[in-house]
């Protein structure tokens, strides 16, 4: 899967938090790269928490 933000709508709580604002667009290319239907909620969490910078440096 592309970790583009495109490739958001397969995550849909990712999706929504973008839509909303509540997550940055570097956040959420951050997330697609490692997000799975099992941790995208936990991903989200921690964005919402954390840096951009800081979440880059977890998902490494």
């Amino acid at each position: 899967m592309s970790a583009s933000p495109a490739s958001a709508p397969a995550f849909p709580a990712i999706d929504d938090a973008l839509r909303r604002g509540e997550v940055s667009y570097s956040k959420v290319r951050t997330m697609l790269r490692a997000a799975t239907p099992e941790n995208e909620t936990l991903l989200l969490e921690y964005a919402r928490l954390m840096t951009a910078a800081q979440l880059e440096k977890l998902t490494r």
